[in-house]
């Protein structure tokens, strides 16, 4: 698999070469068509390197860590010592590497032209990567999406998703800002680790983009935890008096004049689309 294509033209040109990006490419070969995809850093994207891959490794670890603590409910002598998170990032990092391997291999076989670089939509048929100008019958784009953080400055112990996966050691308490997917993945996987977890959500429950049966299912799991886990909600239809339980629901007046004071903050909000960043002013505009 060549960093630059052969030609500069081709019938189905792919900017991005994330998950929809590269299954488009696959797709269009079996079809037949001439295929070039053109990605900035590596194949896979936000999925596979620091989305759900990583986030599925880290999540299987705490899984073990509860086995470890819950042992004796099935009659197994076992407890959990301590978390070396250098040996967890090893663990992730070692399945990260083995799909992309597999992924480079497979668009190889294929014969996916990939074009290495940053692409610019530039016309209807046109896609600048560095300088050089590539053609396509026809443009398709999957530029992904990237972290919302609404004007927070990320640094230091104030991070998204992508620094939470590289973390070198646990604090002992955390916010998560935004109780989507994302948010509740991090949330439990630190609670597992011995964190004391609270997750900020401005909708009147956890993952409110899920069916009501889920979110119910869910948040009965988490009051379930062993560790201290809060859950804050901003909705003024949550009724519930504050208490001292593990998870608690919070009306929006409590929520405004309640300050938090923990090591960290996640910054877990819903993604927004990359694309806008990726075409000419009078492309994005049309």
């Amino acid at each position: 698999m060549a960093d630059s294509a052969a030609t500069q033209e081709f019938d189905v040109l792919i900017l991005g070469g994330g998950s929809a990006g590269y299954s488009a490419a696959l797709r269009a070969i079996q079809l037949g068509y001439t295929v070039g995809l053109i990605e900035k850093e590596k194949l896979g994207g936000t999925c596979l390197h620091t989305g759900c891959i990583p986030t599925k490794a880290y999540l299987h670890a705490a899984e073990l860590a509860e086995n470890a603590r819950e042992g004796a409910k099935f009659g197994i002598n076992s407890s959990l010592e301590s978390i070396d998170l250098g040996g967890v990032r090893k663990y992730k990092e070692g399945i990260v590497a083995g799909k992309y391997k597999g992924l480079q291999g497979l668009l190889k076989m294929k014969k996916v032209n990939v074009i290495t670089g940053n692409g610019r939509l530039v016309s209807q048929d046109s896609i600048d990567v560095d300088g050089t100008v590539y053609k396509g019958k026809n443009i398709i784009l999957a530029t992904g999406s990237t972290s919302k953080t609404f004007g927070l400055e990320i640094g230091g112990r104030v991070m998204t998703s992508t620094e939470a996966l590289n973390m070198e050691d646990m604090p002992k308490s955390a916010i998560v800002l935004g109780g989507g997917v994302i948010g509740v993945e991090f949330a439990s996987v630190w609670n597992s680790f011995g964190v004391d977890v609270t997750i900020v959500e401005g909708l009147p429950s956890l993952v409110p983009n899920e069916d009501p049966a889920i979110i119910k299912t869910l948040e009965r799991a988490l009051r379930s935890v062993a560790s201290s886990s809060t859950l804050v909600s901003s909705s003024k239809r949550s009724s519930r008096t504050p208490t001292a339980s593990r998870f608690r629901w919070l009306t929006a007046t409590y929520w405004k004049q309640t300050s938090f004071w923990l090591q960290w903050v996640a910054v877990q909000l819903p993604r927004v689309l990359a694309s806008k960043s990726r075409a000419s002013p009078s492309i994005a505009a049309s």
